[in-house]
């Protein structure tokens, strides 16, 4: 019977049966320099080193162009990938031509060694040389490399795993103080009544995820510090509401890029951590004020939040718009964008409405100013 058929376990995999093959490791295209020495600080950070390009058009195995000083980092990580060699060792540097010198070539070796991440992709390389002292690294040297690669790599995997775990743990709170609905997925939203006063609903509207925001702190935004990128959309939103928050800054917010957002949070520049959101629950009166997204200079910041919800809104030519994948991307970052969302409209409502009200008084200075003299021509 259809019954029967339907209550029938499925048949357990057979204990001989092959495990699925793992998924293929990552393989990085892109090398950063993100620390060095004080030394060569000036000379490495920041700099950045790809992946040497496959030939188009080649056959299966199209051979990439060696022996041009291409770097040899992707080869040592290749080599850990594979499951060989955990250090790189070339003795003779300057005698190897794929070493990549940033600066002039000077006698002695380079070692490196790849480190890896919790899914077992290659998270970061460190990197020795005794270039200029003339000598390779011994067999001590090389497991001492080793050795410190993978406590650090143990250690950094340590420090992930508790900054995600915190990270989860506050979203969760997060999440219950802003449910979706579960059977339409809509988050809370203000239903404005009929006849109501547009301002008022905007404000209405904008208590919503400011109540959220409010009792939030310093922890709740310790994982986006931690990032050394950050997805699109979420990058928007915070743009938008450090321009509103930190207005002196509010200029170079549509262009910076995260890092350089971070570096400016990380210097005090922008309002950050909890001193943020408790301006972000305040924020309703600040827009009924004036003071919010102004600075002590003059300097606004409306402009660039607008031009941030305006990104934030834009379909693309594939894909949705940013604010579709925010939820999913980061709770907070929902939460965030529509605080923006609705701070930027209620200041437009009542930039509309103070208009409305000049343009009103005006309107009547003027009819008082002609009616004496209607009344002059009248005698």
């Amino acid at each position: 019977m259809e019954g029967d058929e339907a209550a029938e376990a499925e048949a357990p995999p057979s204990e001989d049966a092959e495990p699925p093959e793992p998924p293929p490791k990552f393989a990085p295209q892109l090398l950063e320099y993100v620390a060095a020495t004080s030394a060569d600080e000036k000379l490495l950070y920041g700099k950045t080193l790809g992946r040497p390009a496959v030939p188009e058009g080649e056959d299966d195995a199209p051979e990439v162009k060696t022996g041009v000083g291409e770097g040899v980092t992707f080869t040592a990580i290749d080599d850990f990938l594979g499951g060989g060699a955990k250090v790189l060792h070339i003795p003779q540097a300057v005698e190897n031509r794929s070493v990549k010198f940033w600066y002039m070539p000077r006698l002695g070796a380079y070692a490196c060694a790849p480190f890896d991440d919790f899914e077992g992709d290659v998270k970061g390389v460190f990197a020795f040389d005794t270039l200029g002292l003339e000598r390779a690294f011994s067999a001590a040297d090389i497991a001492l490399i080793e050795d410190l690669t993978a406590r650090a790599g143990s250690a950094l995997k340590r420090i992930e795993d508790a900054t995600c775990q915190e990270h989860h743990a506050l979203t969760s709170e997060i999440v219950a103080a802003y449910p979706a609905d579960p059977e339409s997925g809509a988050y809370p939203a203000y239903a404005a009544p009929e006849e109501a006063d547009p301002l008022e609903s905007a404000e209405e509207a904008l208590k919503i995820p400011a109540a959220v925001l409010a009792p939030l702190s310093d922890a709740h935004l310790k994982f986006w510090q931690t990032r050394r990128s950050l997805p699109t959309g979420v990058l928007l939103v915070l743009k938008g509401v450090l321009a509103l928050l930190s207005p002196e800054m509010a200029a170079d917010m549509p262009e910076a890029p995260w890092q350089t957002v971070k570096s400016a949070i990380n210097g005090g520049q922008l309002a950050w951590g909890a001193a943020l959101f408790e301006k972000m629950g305040a924020a309703a009166a600040g827009v009924a004020d004036g003071t919010l997204g102004v600075g002590a200079e003059g300097e606004s910041g409306w402009e660039a939040a607008a031009a941030m919800v305006e990104q934030l809104e834009a379909t693309p030519e594939e894909g949705a718009p940013p604010k579709d994948g925010l939820a999913a991307e980061s709770i907070l970052s929902k939460v965030m964008s529509e605080w923006l969302f609705a701070v930027v409209a209620m200041h437009a409502k009542k930039v509309e409405k103070d208009a409305a009200a000049a343009a009103a008084a005006a309107a009547a200075e003027e009819g008082a100013a002609e009616a004496p003299a209607e009344a002059e021509a009248t005698e």
